[in-house]
């Protein structure tokens, strides 16, 4: 739609934060808008109108978002703080992003019913990246550290689990 490309730019560049991490923020909210056009327009041509737009200013309201859309499908997994715990193993303890091999991930959490399609739900939302076809990584060394903090801030069950355990090490 007229006007659209002009908006997201001077949403995303309004920001003068100079830590600001514009490319991960435009990546995800186009993709955001693509997918939401395709879901409205599935036999048509596409059209991706203002309305489909949500402004996120940051990278952890864009984590927040990505987060409701997987509540929708995967509540129980977002309210243990299961979602929480597999990015948070994405990360290093320098607060950057981690590649993991997809069978160790998939080993690690093989007690948990539907783990896979929750796990290829959690690569949907762009917080995971493939690399090639037996590892993933965190999409951008920025989210690691908003990760992080919200994995200690949490009062998540699997929160609460890990310093449990943790203190008893």
């Amino acid at each position: 739609e007229p006007g659209l490309p002009e908006r997201l730019l001077h949403d995303i560049l309004s920001d003068h934060n100079p830590l600001a991490h514009k490319a991960l923020l435009l990546q995800i909210q186009l993709r955001q808008l693509w997918d939401d056009a395709r879901a409205n327009c599935p036999a048509g041509r596409l059209l991706i109108r203002k309305e489909l737009y949500r402004r996120s200013e940051t990278l952890d309201q864009l984590l927040e978002v990505q987060f409701d859309q997987l509540k929708s499908g995967w509540p129980q997994q977002l309210d243990s703080g299961l979602a929480l715990d597999v990015l948070y193993g994405f990360t290093t303890p320098l607060s950057t992003a981690a590649v993991l091999v997809n069978e160790r991930v998939l080993e690690t959490y093989r007690h948990i019913p539907d783990f896979p399609d929750f796990y290829n739900a959690l690569k949907n939302t762009c917080l995971l990246l493939e690399q090639g076809r037996f590892s993933t990584r965190l999409a951008h060394d920025a989210l690691a550290p908003i990760i992080r903090r919200r994995f200690a801030e949490s009062d998540k069950p699997g929160q609460r689990a890990a310093r449990i355990l943790e203190s008893k090490k």
